[in-house]
């Protein structure tokens, strides 16, 4: 029975080089392709629809690889048979347990906003849908002459200020993987990414630690700026101490960000999609002060 709420997950797709149709094409490349990304799970995409000048909508469909050279379990039992035995036809033509999943992917900010929860309750972690797209967009799937893309889950709002904010700051990882130019105003990281052009470099990582004695650490302004860059090309990590006395370790990728949305029935899920990842905006705005 459908469900009346869904939600939605959003992935950052970076291509290096992009030019005009870049992502559409590589939408095309990947599609109908099939991948392995979890235990027996495999996944592929259906080929893109143009819903609005460059807005695409298509299916993730997923399915369990059932290997036909292992036993089946008899659930009275729990004894071992064999699918002639237990009179069952298995075709390796078939993914089993088969979940579709709406994604919706717009040109002008390269964002894919995915299922993260159908409307028929099923869930696709945004973990496990970063590693698709990984995998259907990686040059080993699509050839040498496809370029090279970073895939990130966008987190929630608040987290990288959550995760700067601990009352005892111990260390901070920023991993920045190279976003493209257009997407950054900022001259300072314009020049950390002109620079990572000019070594050949696709990421840099930059690791602060607290002084002993010092309470916590204090980032500057071209850190913080980084870490606002990262969140969404890459990853901020922090360890430290909570207001409760607890350790802490976390990262961007722990706290995805989701969408809710109700749907009733009068509406398409496509059509929430699609008002979804036209309203979406992210905010790379230098620090909490504006500094």
């Amino acid at each position: 029975m459908p469900d009346n709420m869904i939600e939605f997950g959003v992935l950052n797709i970076v291509a290096h080089p992009h030019g005009a149709d870049t992502y559409r094409l590589l939408l095309d490349r990947a599609a109908n392709r099939e991948v392995n990304f979890w235990g027996d799970l495999k996944a592929a995409i259906r080929p893109p629809r143009e819903v609005e000048r460059g807005i695409f909508q298509a299916e993730i469909i997923i399915g369990t690889e059932i290997n036909l050279e292992e036993p089946l379990i008899d659930r009275n039992s729990f004894t071992e048979v064999t699918p002639e035995a237990a009179d069952v036809v298995i075709s390796e033509k078939h993914l089993y347990n088969g979940r579709v999943f709406l994604y919706t992917f717009v040109e002008e900010n390269h964002l894919l906003f995915f299922q993260s929860k159908n409307e028929f309750g099923k869930r696709l972690s945004p973990s496990r849908a970063q590693k698709i797209f990984s995998s259907l967009f990686s040059v080993h799937l699509l050839g040498s002459d496809s370029p090279y893309v970073d895939v990130t889950v966008i987190p929630e709002d608040d987290t990288l200020d959550y995760l700067i904010g601990l009352p005892k700051l111990d260390r901070v990882e920023i991993h920045l993987q190279r976003p493209n130019p257009a997407d950054v105003n900022d001259d300072e990281v314009q020049k950390i990414l002109e620079e990572l052009e000019n070594q050949k470099a696709k990421s840099q990582t930059t690791t602060v630690s607290r002084a002993p004695g010092a309470k916590r650490i204090e980032l500057n302004s071209a850190n913080w700026l980084l870490a606002r860059v990262a969140q969404f090309n890459g990853f901020v990590s922090a360890k430290g101490v909570t207001e409760e006395g607890e350790s802490f370790s976390g990262s961007t990728k722990s706290y995805p960000k989701i969408i809710r949305r109700t749907v009733d029935v009068a509406t398409a899920a496509t059509a929430v999609a699609l008002r979804v990842a036209k309203q979406f905006r992210i905010d790379q705005s230098p620090s909490p002060n504006g500094d």
